[in-house]
């Protein structure tokens, strides 16, 4: 029965109750209590009147109480989901969540959630607008997509601001160029995807401008020198650059041989066989690879003299060459491992 309810239900009940009493003129009743030296006469239905009318004051106080008490206890729960709500929404984003929770229960679970580690699939629904909010643009974030900065708002050091970088630079070549412009202002990890994103998409003559500014790591190199091998004589990086480059970088012959292979494409024999002379004239431990180059173009007699003065356990691939050609049995080169 609703508070009110019970009022109006107490009110008439006591009311008919004493009226009844009145109509039935019971006379009077004189309460006599000697050991408190009290005497006292009223009409009957007074006396029916007050104990009803105390009682109902009593019990309209007990509900008071209980209601209070149980409507700031609803409301703590009601605060303390809220703030679950906002610990779960932090874990999601990989943030710490050092919000306190008040309601014994609740706080337990509080505890629990914020040392957990919350990873999504993509069917995830809750009933919380904010949640599903979260948890979509999470989603999104993690299929590659760049949200702005207004749709997503976290510290630069979170893990989907970083994620949403890496989204940025494959989706948005200016912003590729301006980390390589700005490079001190982000990670190496990004600002390898950069390189990476404007090796794909611009010319030679557009990297080139931006290489004075940069610290090129290793992979960054190597996917330099692969684009530059693709790219015309005339745009290309010349040779005392291809040789600094290849100096600052951890190359293998097997690499070296490989670039070449994609040289080819677009130099000259002679300017492919004077670059990988510098090479190996650079670094000695890159002469098979030259060697490579003087078998591919055929120049045996320039191959010979390398090998005549070499040690007798060095290059034993092109010599055993040598020895089958001699003998009038040719392989391919790619058939064969160069060391």
């Amino acid at each position: 029965m609703g508070f009110k309810k019970y009022i109006i239900a107490a009110i008439i009940l006591i009311g008919a109750t004493v009226g009844y009493a009145m109509y039935l003129n019971l006379g009077d009743y004189t309460l006599n209590i000697p050991q408190l030296q009290f005497e006292y006469t009223l009409p009957i239905y007074i006396w029916i009147a007050v104990p009803a009318g105390v009682l109902f004051i009593a019990t309209i106080l007990h509900m008071i109480y209980y209601g209070s008490k149980n409507y700031f206890a609803k409301r703590a729960i009601d605060k303390d989901i809220k703030i679950l709500e906002g610990i779960i929404k932090k874990r999601l984003l990989k943030e710490n969540a050092n919000d306190l929770l008040t309601t014994d229960g609740l706080k337990n679970i509080g505890d629990i959630i914020k040392q957990m580690d919350i990873n999504l699939t993509d069917n995830i629904v809750t009933s919380s607008k904010e949640l599903n909010d979260i948890i979509q643009k999470i989603n999104l974030i993690n299929k590659g997509k760049y949200l702005s900065y207004k749709e997503l708002k976290l510290s630069s050091d979170n893990p989907f601001y970083q994620k949403n970088l890496f989204n940025r630079v494959k989706e948005d070549i200016t912003f590729a160029l301006d980390v390589l412009r700005e490079n001190d202002r982000y990670s190496l990890e990004l600002i390898e995807s950069a390189f990476e994103r404007v090796v794909e998409d611009k010319s030679m003559t557009t990297i080139k401008k931006i290489l004075p500014n940069l610290k090129l790591t290793n992979n960054m190199i190597k996917k330099l020198l692969q684009k530059n091998s693709n790219t015309t004589k005339e745009f290309a990086l010349s040779n005392e650059d291809i040789l600094k480059y290849i100096r600052e970088a951890d190359f293998t012959n097997e690499e070296l041989i490989a670039l070449a292979k994609a040289y080819k494409k677009t130099l000259s024999p002679d300017q492919l066989i004077k670059l990988y002379e510098d090479i190996a004239a650079d670094n000695a431990k890159f002469t098979p690879a030259y060697l490579y180059v003087l078998f591919d173009f055929q120049m045996i007699d320039q191959a010979k003299d390398i090998l005549l003065n070499s040690q007798p356990n060095e290059y034993k691939v092109y010599k055993a060459l040598l020895d089958l050609r001699a003998a009038g049995k040719h392989y391919s080169l790619d058939d064969l491992v160069c060391q």
